[in-house]
């Protein structure tokens, strides 16, 4: 009886120590992937290639944000304080003129809206938590709830905008716009009054030659610089011109050089697709896809094709935050979504 007894203790024990080492055996596991999992967070979190990326993102924001405070503040120092005009500039080039050190990696990820620096769709989700820390905030939406904006708007030729904008010795523009066909003397920006100042970054012109051709109208006496095209040139163009600045005009990315001063301020405000010379002239057949026109190189209007909410095809100035209409006779042409 007694052997019996001790024969079952030692099995007894047996099994506990196996279900003993096998708990042990468990637990190790557990507190081995615990470790590791920490271990792998860890040198994630502190992976020096991460780190460095991260780093050197947030040094270049802080000095684009240097950058561009340190434009404004020369502004208000020039102005004595009565700067009323805040900077939108939504394109690389324009960004370059505000923040020097702007770079191509950057492009299309940052903008400039309402004298701040902001990031738009581009950005990925990391980016997003570095620019969180530092504050920069998401570019707000250009166009009102309900509009859609269009690669551009045409025109026929016998529509024109109204800008609003005296021509004077301070504007510049930009343009984006292609020609659907070239039959005359077409405009696609201008004003116009006698012996004051002229504001024609470009025409089309058959007329003082025996081809088409576009040329800054400065004063009374200079067409500076003429930019030849063909006749049946319906290309897309880009026209950069700056008063304020280095004068210069550039057209599809080649300098012409500095223009002269345009003259006295004039009465006559500048239309969009035709010339204003004491009303609609010269109507222009073109795309327009983008206008941006510049006073002291502040954007006075930032033209963006649209359809407003009842589907009627417009002009959206991001800056007066204002539809500009048709004011010649027939419609625009809705360009595709953009």
């Amino acid at each position: 009886m007694y052997k019996e007894k001790t024969r079952v203790n030692k099995n007894f024990t047996k099994l506990t120590y196996k279900g003993v080492s096998l708990i042990v055996l468990i637990v190790t596991i557990i507190v081995i992937i615990i470790l590791a999992s920490v271990i792998i967070l860890t040198i994630s979190k502190n992976n020096p290639i991460e780190s460095a990326k991260e780093a050197q993102f947030k040094e270049d924001i802080r000095t684009f944000q240097y950058e561009l405070n340190l434009y404004i503040s020369k502004e208000y120092a020039v102005t004595s304080g009565k700067r009323d005009k805040k900077i939108d500039a939504l394109d690389f080039e324009k960004m370059k003129e505000y923040i020097p050190s702007f770079s191509e990696k950057y492009r299309g990820k940052f903008v400039i809206q309402y004298d701040e620096l902001r990031y738009t769709d581009k950005i990925d989700e990391k980016e997003k938590e570095y620019l969180k820390e530092l504050n920069i905030k998401e570019i707000e939406p250009l166009l009102p709830e309900g509009y859609t904006e269009l690669e551009y708007i045409e025109s026929t030729g016998t529509q024109y905008i109204d800008t609003n904008v005296l021509s004077n010795n301070y504007l510049g523009c930009e343009l984006i716009f292609e020609y659907t066909e070239i039959n005359g003397i077409q405009y696609a920006i201008g004003s116009l009054e006698l012996e004051k100042a002229r504001f024609t970054p470009l025409f089309i012109d058959n007329y003082y030659s025996n081809k088409p051709n576009a040329f800054l109208y400065t004063n009374n006496i200079s067409f500076v610089p003429k930019i030849y095209t063909n006749k049946t040139d319906t290309n897309i163009h880009y026209i950069k011109f700056n008063c304020s600045n280095s004068r210069e005009i550039i057209f599809d990315n080649i300098n012409y050089g500095n223009v002269e001063e345009i003259g006295d301020s004039t009465k006559a405000t500048i239309y969009l697709f035709a010339r204003n010379y004491e009303g609609f002239q010269f109507g222009a057949k073109l795309k327009m896809y983008k206008c941006i026109i510049y006073e002291n190189g502040i954007a006075v209007r930032n033209f963006i094709p649209a359809l407003d909410s009842q589907g009627k095809p417009c002009m959206y100035d991001t800056v007066t935050k204002q539809n500009f209409y048709n004011k010649g006779t027939g419609e625009f042409i809705a360009g595709p979504k953009k």
